[in-house]
């Protein structure tokens, strides 16, 4: 029997965009069915979610390496990663590789361990209510680690079944079959959940809980109304933590403040360079140490070396601890530049104004500028410029206030919903 599909036959596993119900005895059946290459990782790419899960299934219980391609990307990119995993020197346990965006335009490959996916999702269900009686709507892909470690694996090893809405292009359709497959809890990303509550036209009822990640939970009165009843989670993680680092819910009276609770059996610390703790007035890298971490990044040993090393892996964003053991984030080390003197993160002021009244989405980014140094410009979606311009001038600080303003239909967002910031850029400097 799967490690992963430990219940009943009769059990509900799957719901598919066509409405189709896969039982784990289905499910269990279609991983037995699937033909594994000889030797080498599993590389699969596909736009059938429940292929896909059957052959990450398939390679796990084999002891292979499961790599899950976006279908998305250019057949050249593809290609390259397929010959990169066959000349590099693989370790022996490492049982995921998941691609991220690097600096540079080839596909950074993360490579997970089996042990740390196994704590990973052990203590994501320390604190998410995912039982044998929930279904678990899912619009993301499935092939970033918040999407397969944090909801397929989490779901399947908690007995609870999966509704694909990633398998639906259209987000009306997505809120149809939350409503027909009866769906019990609903994880996405900020910009995901703000669709489908614009989309339902009305409160989508039945959910006991809402959980998002990628970036800070946003717009929670919206929230609220769409999915009445649900409890809220925020969560903190990225690809290379295997992925979840921490957590808040509304239980918590500061909830929404950015706070979170370390995973069980991990450890964050800030603290710079000199020795000094992080505090709100003075940032200080993240860094998390635990079982979930990384293996590395295939066949990168320098970009590796600046993010994995003894006191664990730094993480590229800056906080602080607090007294009670949670941390906070303050923001990206790359975000933080200096406008006229003083320091402003650029992606907080994004969030600020996207929360604005009469803003539906917002980004910003900074500019090179003859006077300041740096300026921001803000994109935003909704509200015309001259509202955003009045909003920032009793809301922003005056580092803070765009110096420019412009409007656009829609954010360019990567298939996991984060800004694409060269896309955002690109934008900018095709705007008047």
């Amino acid at each position: 029997m799967s490690a992963w599909l430990t219940g009943p036959d009769e059990a509900l596993a799957l719901v598919r965009g066509d409405g189709e119900r896969w039982t784990l005895g289905r499910l269990r059946q279609a991983v037995a069915e699937v033909t594994l290459p000889e030797r080498g990782p599993v590389v699969v790419c596909t736009s059938d979610a429940a292929t896909l899960i059957a052959h990450g299934l398939a390679a796990w219980e084999a002891g292979r390496l499961f790599v899950p391609l976006d279908p998305t990307l250019p057949k050249a990119r593809r290609d390259e990663i397929r010959a990169r995993l066959r000349s590099a020197d693989l370790p022996d346990n490492a049982a995921l590789g998941l691609c991220t965006s690097g600096s540079t335009a080839q596909e950074r490959v993360v490579l997970l361990g089996r042990q740390g996916i196994e704590a990973n999702v052990s203590a994501i269900l320390d604190y998410l209510p995912l039982g044998p009686e929930d279904r678990l709507a899912l619009p993301l892909p499935l092939t970033h680690g918040y999407g397969w470690v944090g909801c397929v694996l989490t779901a399947l090893r908690a007995g609870a079944g999966l509704v694909l809405l990633g398998e639906l292009p259209h987000v009306g359709d997505q809120v149809a079959l939350m409503r027909s497959a009866q769906a019990t809890a609903l994880a996405s990303v900020p910009a995901g959940l703000r669709r489908l509550a614009d989309a339902a036209e009305g409160p989508i009822e039945g959910l006991r809980w809402v959980a998002s990640a990628g970036a800070p939970m946003e717009r929670a009165d919206a929230l609220v109304a769409a999915f009445p009843g649900a409890r809220r989670f925020d969560q903190y993680g990225l690809t290379e933590a295997s992925p979840r680092v921490g957590w808040a819910s509304d239980a918590e009276p500061d909830f929404g403040s950015g706070r979170m609770r370390p995973l069980a059996g991990l450890r964050v610390s800030a603290v710079h360079v000199d020795g000094r703790a992080g505090s709100p007035d003075a940032p200080a890298p993240l860094v998390v140490q635990g079982p979930s971490v990384m293996l590395g990044y295939l066949d990168e040993p320098v970009a590796q070396a600046r993010v994995l090393g003894p006191s664990g892996l730094r993480t590229g964003d800056l906080g602080w601890i607090e007294d009670d053991g949670r941390f906070c984030v303050a923001g990206r080390e790359d975000n933080v530049v200096k406008v006229a003197g003083e320091r402003v993160d650029v992606g907080a002021v994004g969030r600020r104004i996207a929360a604005a009244p009469g803003v539906r989405d917002a980004a910003v980014v900074d500019v090179p500028d003859a006077v300041r140094g740096r300026a921001l410009v803000a994109v935003v979606v909704g509200e015309g410029a001259d509202g955003v311009r009045l909003w920032a001038r009793t809301h922003l600080r005056p580092a803070e206030r765009p110096k420019r303003v412009v409007q656009a239909e829609v954010l360019p967002r990567t298939a996991s919903g984060k800004l694409d910031s060269r896309a955002l850029r690109a934008l900018v400097q095709e705007m008047p």
